[in-house]
């Protein structure tokens, strides 16, 4: 064995999860590397340059960046303080059949506009807000077994509300928000709505690049561009991982990669037993994003305000969208829109089905086609600006990520697949811990800055 691949942590994927977990743990004089099969780290949370034009991948704003946030908190901590942060006003403004909100920075701006449309709900949305504003994490892990319309329904009646109410989650959250844990819809909340509509100066690859420049700092090492082939187990205890047929041994191994993959690829199923495949194969993943990514010439006229995410859902039948979605129908139900300050840029997203490559090398072109008719209701000269015009669909995802289909929230976050014993943080397979989207724990990227944090507290300890 070469002495110098012997660490304490090894960590399989530089997604925020993993960098955030090799931080804290180099931080603490930890030798750990991360291995990452791209040539940069960030996972979803990535930027890219085409013609001239810049766009984010996947994520397109941040939430939890105030001083006491999952992620603000965790750069303070790691004294990262050049992010060049700054935070639009509103953060987002929702479009729902007609009816429009502004989702304003100050929230009380926002509960007062609730209030005034729907009076007959006012103490309702008092209370209801109250409460996801004074909520601490362990308060919250009670309802975790509720769904999110069972809680909704605790406060409200008039089912237009409700949808409004629904509304931040759409495309957000991989999964039905009428059928997310309440844990994990009012977690987005707090850390989304109550705290969001923040970005980055670069867009959002500056925050890996940021964690990634941090963990070298601290002792950490990093290498890009290398795909791990196996996790090595003996006597079920993770010990090391093959990459490029070299073998690197560690006392603890970190996954923040697709767990599918990590148990199911990685590791031999005789060593897993029959119990924890039949597991993880009845497990669904969360759904995916159908992305347009679309350079401008000259300054498009339209009603989008610059910078702001601006969502357009098309129906208050919450059920039905997601329906439709699960149907393919090309109805595009739910957008995400977002103009650059300069209006050379609109990225627009929406949410997409896990189908297999063979649906997307057929059905793709009706996709795009139908994607670039929808925009154009918001936009209606649109296409007379248009230089360049990128898609990207799940399997497109899949390649940039490794996560099954191009789930892009881990498993769904449901009542019934909440913290799943054996797939959670610590796994079935001693010395072998999961980081990230696939802990069944968390989404978004405030959740999984709090799990990179407390799975490296988790081997500190």
């Amino acid at each position: 064995m070469n002495k110098d691949n012997i660490y304490d942590v090894l960590i399989v994927g530089a997604g925020i999860g993993g960098l955030v977990c090799g931080c804290y743990l180099a931080k603490h004089g930890k030798k750990v590397l991360i291995f990452e099969k791209n040539d940069h780290p960030g996972g979803c949370c990535t930027s890219f340059v085409k013609n001239g034009f810049h766009f984010d991948a996947a994520a397109h704003s941040l939430g939890g960046m105030s001083q006491e946030g999952p992620i603000g908190s965790v750069l303070r901590e790691l004294e990262i303080d050049d992010a060049g942060l700054y935070r639009t006003n509103p953060a987002y403004i929702l479009q729902i059949d007609g009816y429009k909100l502004n989702i304003w920075n100050n929230f009380s701006e926002t509960i007062d506009v609730l209030i005034k449309d729907f009076k007959d709900e006012k103490k309702a949305i008092e209370d209801f807000f109250k409460f996801i504003l004074s909520a601490t994490t362990l308060s919250l892990i009670k309802l975790k077994k509720l769904s999110f319309e069972q809680f909704l329904n605790q406060y409200f009646f008039n089912e237009k509300l409700k949808a409004v109410l629904f509304s931040p989650l759409l495309g957000n959250t991989g999964v039905e928000p009428l059928k997310i844990s309440t844990f994990t819809a009012l977690k987005f909340y707090q850390q989304y709505i109550l705290d969001g509509g923040y970005h980055l100066r670069g867009g959002m690859q500056a925050l890996p690049d940021l964690l990634m420049k941090k963990f070298c700092e601290l002792g950490g090492q990093v290498r890009l561009l290398t795909e791990v082939n196996k996790i090595l187990i003996k006597h079920n205890t993770a010990v090391g991982v093959k990459a490029k047929e070299e073998i690197y041994n560690a006392q603890v191994i970190v996954s923040n990669i697709d767990s599918r993959r990590t148990f199911l690829g990685l590791i031999e199923r005789r060593i897993l037993g029959s119990k924890a495949v039949d597991l993880l194969n009845s497990l669904r993943p969360s759904s995916s994003l159908y992305a347009c990514y679309i350079g401008l010439k000259g300054s498009v006229i339209c009603d989008l305000k610059p910078e702001i995410t601006h969502w357009f859902v098309s129906d208050y039948d919450i059920k039905k969208i997601y329906q439709n979605v699960h149907d393919c129908k090309l109805t595009f139900d739910w957008l995400a829109v977002r103009l650059s300050k300069d209006r050379k840029n609109l990225q627009v997203f929406t949410i997409a089905p896990l189908m297999d490559e063979t649906y997307w090398r057929n059905n793709d072109i009706h996709w795009k086609e139908g994607l670039r008719k929808r925009i154009a209701t918001i936009i209606p000269n649109f296409s007379d600006f248009v230089d360049l015009f990128l898609t990207a669909n799940p399997i497109t995802i899949m390649r940039w990520t490794a996560n099954y289909g191009g789930a892009t929230c881990g498993w769904e976050s449901t009542p019934d697949q909440f913290s799943v014993s054996g797939i959670s943080q610590r796994t079935m397979v001693a010395n072998l811990y999961l980081t990230g989207h696939w802990t069944t724990t968390t989404l978004g990227i405030p959740g999984v800055v709090n799990v990179g944090k407390s799975t490296a507290q988790m081997i500190l300890a």
